[in-house]
């Protein structure tokens, strides 16, 4: 079961792919959601421009690092008969 510190939660049980952004991670996430071929490769190819960019300083502002190994990326309910009818 997923909690917020703020006081929401959700009584769900939740299929989480293991924590922080990788090619396997993203691998992982196009197989699980079905992706085709094609979609992975720009997703692979997305991931790894991304890796060779560096956060921009022109803001000037002071905050934590943000530590993105400490993420999930995927997540969804484990029983697809839990999962919401709508967002609205």
């Amino acid at each position: 079961m997923g909690s917020y510190k703020y006081g929401w939660n959700t009584e769900i049980e939740m299929e989480y792919a293991p924590k922080g952004v990788s090619e396997d991670i993203v691998r992982l996430i196009s197989e699980k959601n079905g992706e085709p071929e094609w979609m992975t490769d720009w997703r692979l190819e997305a991931y790894r421009r991304w890796v060779t960019m560096t956060e921009p300083k022109w803001a000037m502002l002071n905050y934590p690092e943000i530590d993105y190994q400490d993420q999930y990326y995927y997540a969804r309910p484990k029983s697809m008969e839990e999962k919401p009818k709508s967002l609205d």
